[in-house]
């Protein structure tokens, strides 16, 4: 949903053609990548905040039976990974909503591709897991890691295409904007 939503939002300025006046703000490329991302993220991160609040009463009970370090990485485990998966779903909606003009490509993109991202990461942990007998923590921490690079890496493209879109080197909405 928040893939979905974060993608609209720059959808939608791309239909009522204000996406050209928010270009030529003195607001900087990622200021205005990022800053539609924000209304989206807020009520995201309430609930997830929310949900992470709820599980720290497993983890102390789990703590309080003996387990604290199982009780600790199951909660790191389980609320970073699904904050991980929200950053990568944002910014999977930024970098579509930036580059993609057609509602169809925008809509099948906001499905796939935060999965897609995340088969990835598994496969690759996977085959290190299988083929090169690597235990439980470092196949995980080499999901995390590829996980965490591809939002860095998308979030970086997204912005460099906003910035082509401010300076004109990238067509919009039918024309070339320039400041």
């Amino acid at each position: 949903n928040v893939c979905r939503l974060v993608t609209e939002s720059f959808r939608m300025e791309r239909e009522r053609s204000t996406l050209g006046f928010v270009l030529m703000t003195p607001l900087s490329s990622p200021g205005v990548a990022y800053g539609h991302c924000v209304g989206t993220l807020v009520p995201a991160l309430a609930l997830w905040s929310g949900a992470a609040i709820c599980g720290l009463v497993p983890t102390a009970i789990l703590a309080y039976a003996g387990m604290p370090g199982e009780a600790f990485w199951g909660w790191t485990f389980g609320f970073g990974f699904s904050l991980l998966y929200l950053a990568m779903c944002a910014v999977v909606g930024m970098w579509i909503g930036i580059t993609e003009a057609s509602a169809r490509d925008m809509t099948i993109g906001i499905y796939l591709l935060p999965i897609a991202f995340c088969v990835i990461g598994a496969g690759c942990a996977y085959y290190m897991a299988r083929y090169r007998d690597w235990g439980y923590y470092p196949t995980m921490a080499l999901f995390f890691s590829i996980c965490l690079i591809q939002v860095i890496l998308l979030a970086r493209n997204a912005i460099k295409e906003m910035h082509r879109m401010r300076v004109g080197d990238v067509p919009f909405e039918g024309r070339t904007v320039s400041n």
